[in-house]
């Protein structure tokens, strides 16, 4: 049988407002205001506004504004940090003005099409691995408002990440078994994956009734490793050294995935069984950090589309640095990799969002789903990756 298989980082699929992401108070964060005290201080903001001539004079009036500012700048520190947040969209908790919302109906009707084409094309994958999602709730409504309830099924077990991003499935397949690795340990006796490497059997029938030793089960093991993201607020002389922790982890990561592969198809298992290991790495391939995972008798099937050629590969496009990398996989295990050693996967772009300079550095004028210009109608930062696969 032929099946279609995804895997995607939807880039925060959340139900709550980004205000309340539990990351955002870390080491180099201040402490949440209150939101007592926010209240409060609205209500005593909007006072100011009428005190020097309203919104509109305000709007419209340098002065208006610079007297408005130094009387704000005579307040306690919690109300200058409101005052700057309110009037000129610098932080509050942390969160840039931009990111006070929950993200928009565009940005999800995007997502959706990046993972099943424009609503004339409806091609949905069969098994579809996601990343950076809230919780179950979050791929019900989802499956709900933007798939018409198309997935039967929808995995998630509740993660390490602080900020509760999560990876979780969406399918038409049946799991027969999972299995989180959530609590394995790091050297440091803390939790090892920063969200967990998820691990299902999928039963690949339509009818959960008849599920037998004779019914084809397809292993998928998604993960999202350590990110790249160094805090901003990380002093200059801190930050080599919290890249090469963050690159470590993520290395002791992609090798713990090894090691559960290996414990779980012992012997010739390693060679006959349909397995899958897919997600965003935060790497690129030639990473010291993936060498192990990449050269562990699994195939970066990526690696088809232009053999290494990153203008062809490209999943990921970091714009404040300008560069385009592989962040996502789909690593097909030794037998899955003969079965399909002519069928190439799929990097799905059209969900990007029009940076200027993918066109003019990078040479890139892509063909974009309707809806889909500027940042804030994207799909996700991330590309996801498809492929058809021949299970037999």
């Amino acid at each position: 049988m032929n099946i279609r298989l995804g895997t995607f980082n939807l880039e925060n699929l959340f139900l709550r407002y980004r205000i309340l992401d539990g990351d955002r108070t870390g080491t180099f964060n201040p402490k949440p205001i209150p939101f007592t005290d926010i209240s409060k201080f609205i209500s005593t903001y909007t006072e100011y506004l009428e005190k020097f001539g309203g919104p509109e004079k305000l709007e419209s009036d340098p002065k208006a504004r610079e007297k408005l500012y130094k009387e704000l700048a005579s307040t306690s520190k919690g109300n200058k940090i409101l005052a700057k947040f309110l009037l000129e969209g610098v932080s509050i908790n942390n969160l840039q003005i931009d990111q006070l919302y929950a993200v928009n109906e565009t940005q999800r009707k995007s997502t959706a099409k990046a993972m099943r084409g424009e609503d004339n094309e409806m091609n949905f994958p069969d098994i579809m691995a996601l990343q950076e999602v809230e919780n179950m709730q979050a791929l019900g409504d989802f499956n709900s408002t933007n798939f018409d309830k198309h997935y039967k099924y929808r995995y998630l077990i509740d993660g390490n990440d602080d900020r509760q991003i999560d990876v979780g499935f969406y399918s038409n397949f049946p799991a027969t078994r999972i299995r989180t690795h959530q609590f394995a340990k790091d050297i440091d006796g803390t939790h090892l994956f920063s969200r967990d490497c998820l691990e299902i059997d999928f039963a690949l029938t339509d009818d959960e009734e008849k599920i037998d030793d004779s019914t084809p089960i397809l292993t998928v093991f998604n993960n999202h490793l350590k990110s790249k993201f160094i805090d901003f607020r990380v002093k200059e002389s801190d930050r080599e050294k919290a890249k090469q922790n963050a690159e470590s982890k993520r290395k002791r990561q992609a090798d713990e995935i090894v090691r559960i592969l290996k414990e779980r198809f012992e012997g010739n298992d390693f060679e006959k069984r349909d397995f899958i290991v897919c997600g965003d790495f935060n790497d690129s391939p030639s990473s010291p950090s993936l060498t192990k995972l990449l050269n562990s008798g699994i195939e970066n099937v990526v690696n088809r589309i232009g053999n290494g050629d990153i203008k062809k590969e490209w999943t990921y496009y970091y714009s404040q640095e300008n560069t385009l990398e592989q962040m996502d996989y789909i690593l097909l295990s030794p037998s899955l990799s003969k079965k399909n050693k002519n069928n190439k996967p799929e990097i799905e772009r059209r969900g990007m969002a029009n940076y200027r300079k993918l066109k003019t550095d990078h040479n890139f004028d892509l063909k974009r789903f309707e809806g889909v210009t500027k940042r804030g109608t994207e799909a996700s930062d991330h590309c996801p990756v498809f492929m058809e696969l021949n299970i037999e």
